[in-house]
């Protein structure tokens, strides 16, 4: 990792743990009809319930790992087939009802690279393996129905008199998904913070771009939001 990499990861390691809720967020359509205030309420509520349910999973399988507690629950992991990644570098992905895709050799590359360069603190003893499967036992608990929260329909977006639309704020699910395995874990960072690391074992290109991406949402956002760096 060069010098430069490492910067980016010292200043990611900054970040307060509600930007990265903004972060998840920021992609969202329908989030994006609220101001950066209202996401931060609802991103709450989302990390909120995800932590409940984290700290009920941790007592009935603590003697499990991810791997075990994912089979027990009829979940297969299986490698990722390749992907097109020019926009998007794939890490792990939920296919209902029963099968995870994992991008292996791109996590087994990142927990290389974390340890040569010292930053595999930020795993507290886990491996990015485990954390990227955490991630995805949200995944399947939420299809399970147990975090309504997150599949609510949120907000109003076209009402007329007794009729109403409203929808739901899909990205909730992401914010859910990192605050449970920040607390399933005991992590001391949001698992976000890897996405760098992740994005630049596929590219550094794309990781540079993503990196671009984050510092352009930290300086339009910090002024809006109840928390300061």
């Amino acid at each position: 990792m060069s010098d430069e990499i490492v910067d980016m990861m010292d200043f990611l390691l900054k970040m307060p743990l509600t930007f990265w809720d903004l972060y998840a967020l920021q992609n969202d359509l329908i989030s994006q009809r609220l101001s950066y205030s209202q996401q931060h309420i609802f991103a709450q509520e989302a990390r909120n319930e995800a932590i409940v349910i984290a700290l009920c999973k941790k007592k009935t399988y603590s003697q499990m790992t991810i791997s075990e507690i994912l089979a027990c629950n009829g979940i297969s992991v299986k490698n990722m087939p390749p992907v097109d990644c020019d926009s998007k570098v794939h890490f792990a992905i939920f296919e209902e009802p029963s099968l995870v895709y994992l991008n292996r050799k791109l996590t087994e590359i990142c927990q290389q690279l974390l340890e040569q360069t010292g930053f595999d603190y930020i795993l507290n003893g886990h491996s990015v393996e485990e954390i990227i499967l955490a991630h995805e036992l949200y995944h399947v608990i939420a299809s399970a129905g147990e975090a309504p929260f997150i599949k609510k329909k949120h907000i109003s977006v076209w009402k007329i008199g007794k009729f109403e639309i409203r929808k739901r704020i899909t990205a909730l699910e992401e914010v859910g998904a990192m605050a449970f395995t920040q607390e399933f874990l005991d992590l001391n960072l949001c698992p976000y913070v890897l996405d760098l690391p992740l994005t630049y074992c596929q590219s550094a290109e794309m990781a540079q771009s993503l990196y671009n991406r984050i510092l352009n949402l930290w300086q339009s956002t910090k002024g809006g939001l109840p928390w300061t760096m």
